[in-house]
């Protein structure tokens, strides 16, 4: 919503064929319902085919057509929804143990303060989207076991 509530947050990640996970890009920001689809359609675009984009599907029916809409606005690029479940504390785990253990790496970019910030103080910040983004991209990336690639939460 722009100028109040929860940023809109996306995290681009990778996994490298050396083992380590790499937040390329971070995109966060408080916008309309219809400049925030912009973002996310232009970040979807500029990403390209090679990369899928996740759309985290929120409980009850208007998350079902939020995520509906989102992919029909999304065509032409891979897009899925997502209905992540437990704790944000819980799917964040297997990714701070990644963290601490010193195997993720950041792209430099002007988000980098923010980013640590935002997961040094979680879950007790005032925001949490950008760690649940990571939390969910990292488990696109882990989950089937595949060696190399990139996902977009």
């Amino acid at each position: 919503t722009a100028g109040g509530g929860d940023p809109t947050t996306g995290v681009k990640m990778g996994r490298g064929v050396d083992g380590l996970y790499y937040v390329l890009d971070v995109r966060r920001g408080q916008w309309a319902t219809n400049a925030r689809d912009d973002v996310i359609r232009q970040t979807g675009i500029q990403d390209g085919t090679a990369i899928t984009q996740w759309i985290e599907e929120e409980p009850g029916s208007a998350g079902k057509d939020r995520t509906a809409y989102l992919v029909r606005r999304l065509a032409g690029l891979p897009v899925r929804g997502d209905r992540p479940t437990g704790s944000k504390e819980t799917r964040a785990e297997p990714y701070a143990a990644q963290v601490e253990a010193g195997n993720v790496v950041l792209a430099r970019g002007a988000w980098n303060a923010a980013y640590i910030d935002e997961l040094c103080m979680f879950p007790n910040g005032a925001h949490d989207d950008q760690v649940d983004a990571s939390s969910g991209a990292f488990g696109k990336l882990t989950r089937g076991g595949i060696e190399a690639g990139q996902a977009r939460y």
